[in-house]
């Protein structure tokens, strides 16, 4: 706003007048405000997280006013930022951000321990030099002595080979010098996640030549079971360790190429692996007959110096030890809170039970007159009404005779039991057998004849009149059976 003045020359002239822009510059102020306010109301809630962005600028613990800037001091006076607040208990902190962020816990995926009991194994000892390493894929017999040696066992504990053993040669000038065993000791290691292990010592000598065999059996969670073999020459020369496998069937392959070798039994199938074996060691084999043969060459060693070797023995057998989708395995009882699962183990059925799915206890028994694990077809199934639980499974039977004159039967069941889930616990009746199939063979007077027969892939369930349904495989193999008219003769009904 300005005056008009009239001068003499009648000129006019715009002449300073107090407070104009004082005026202005008060509109233009008030103006602002308002839209603070507005603007401020509307991010009100968004404040404290532009803040926090804000002060991310800053290392914690330096206070944002570190530098300040002053437009006037007072003289005589000295003006400091304040210490900048430490700790997470600081009310009022003179940091944005100073304070460090909560440890937040969040959701993490639990495993169950139940696998474990189902893979890891055991050992049973019927004496100091007789112990049975097994898992759910493989079982073999150690036996010490005067003469130690190996068995490799097969569905039931039936021995396959009745001799498998490590052993250390010596080689002068040509000349092979077995060295003799003279003491055998064993050492159960344990088991953990990585298996059940076994170390057996043996003491060998011959002549000027002795040392140390240390054979370290394994048993894994996936099925091999993996020997690690340990030398120490008391006398310096040139050895080789060999390993025989006795009564192996005539269906044998030996794959140079990939450095195996595979056995087929009338139900199981073997792989002998050494492809981890280092290239520098002179590798030979040997399939005559029924026997295996591996040798390696271990070069001139120095006397007290370790070598160490690790092939692997794996079975086709046994994968199933919770397995088949159709048969129920895990039950639950709402009353008590717990979970029961049924597997076997490679030795025997049995089931743990668990109140949260991840900590299962060892293994309980079934009920009584339960039959042991003897093949992978041998799965059982189970199903709960209430408190009660009803365990179902089949039963395979194989017999033989022979050669001569002469016949032999089987009598195979379907095998089921009912409990009461009590706690973490079941109580069993007595268990019942089913099944009228009972079929044979004849030999022909040359070769010996076998029948296989049996129940499998068993299930159950409840009609609505509380009757107990079972459905399975039943099936038949015989060999060189005269009733047949070829020398291996199969059924297979539903």
């Amino acid at each position: 706003m300005s005056r008009t003045v009239k001068t003499h020359n009648h000129k006019s002239m715009n002449l300073p007048y107090p407070r104009k822009r004082t005026r202005r510059f008060a509109k233009c102020a008030l103006a602002v405000a308002l839209i603070a306010i507005t603007v401020t109301g509307s991010i009100g809630n968004w404040l404290p997280g532009i803040a926090s962005f804000l002060g991310s600028w800053f290392p914690p613990g330096v206070s944002a006013c570190a530098n300040p800037v002053e437009f006037a001091t007072p003289i005589g006076s000295e003006r400091k930022c304040p210490t900048a607040s430490k700790g997470d208990t600081a009310s009022a902190p003179n940091s944005v951000g100073a304070n460090s962020v909560p440890n937040l816990s969040l959701p993490q995926t639990v495993l169950s321990s139940l696998n474990s009991l189902v893979s890891d194994g055991g050992v049973i000892e019927n004496s100091p030099q007789n112990l049975t390493l097994y898992n759910f894929d493989i079982a073999m017999r150690l036996l010490g002595g005067e003469k130690p040696y190996d068995q490799i066992l097969g569905l039931g504990h039936k021995i396959l080979s009745p001799f498998s053993f490590w052993s250390v040669q010596a080689n002068a000038s040509g000349r092979v010098i077995p060295l003799v065993p003279i003491s055998s000791t064993f050492s159960e290691l344990g088991t953990n996640s990585s298996g059940t292990r076994i170390a057996r010592a043996i003491q060998v000598k011959s002549g000027q030549y002795s040392g140390k065999l240390v054979i370290i059996y394994t048993v894994t969670p996936p099925g091999p079971l993996k020997w690690d073999i340990l030398f120490t020459p008391d006398t310096s020369g040139n050895y080789q360790i060999v390993y025989s496998w006795h009564h192996v069937s005539k269906d044998s392959v030996l794959h140079a190429d990939s450095k195996s070798f595979t056995t087929n039994y009338d139900s199981e199938k073997f792989t002998f692996d050494w492809s981890d074996i280092p290239p520098n060691f002179a590798v030979k084999t040997i399939l005559a007959r029924d026997q295996f043969e591996l040798e390696i060459g271990l070069g001139t060693i120095t006397a007290n110096h370790l070598v160490r070797i690790d092939p692997t023995i794996a079975s086709s057998v046994g994968s199933g030890a919770t397995a088949f989708t159709f048969q129920r395995k895990i039950v639950f009882n709402s009353q008590s809170g717990y979970y029961f699962a049924f597997y076997h183990n490679g030795q025997t059925v049995g089931y743990s039970s668990s109140q949260n799915g991840v900590s299962w206890s060892s293994q309980q028994s079934m009920a009584p007159g339960w039959p042991g694990y003897n093949t992978t077809d041998f799965e059982l199934s189970v199903l709960s009404i209430g408190q009660t639980v009803i365990a179902t499974s089949g039963d395979t039977n194989t017999a033989s005779c022979g050669p001569g004159n002469c016949g032999v039967g089987v009598h195979p069941s379907v095998v089921y039991a009912v409990g009461t889930m009590s706690g973490a616990s079941i109580s069993w009746e007595q268990t019942k057998y089913l099944g009228s199939a009972q079929p044979s063979c004849s030999s022909n007077g040359v070769v010996s004849c076998q029948i296989t027969a049996g129940y499998r892939y068993v299930s159950t369930t409840l009609t609505p009149n509380n009757t107990l349904v079972f459905s399975y495989n039943y099936y038949e193999i015989h060999q060189n059976d005269t009733q047949t008219s070829c020398n291996t003769y199969e059924i297979s009904d539903l």
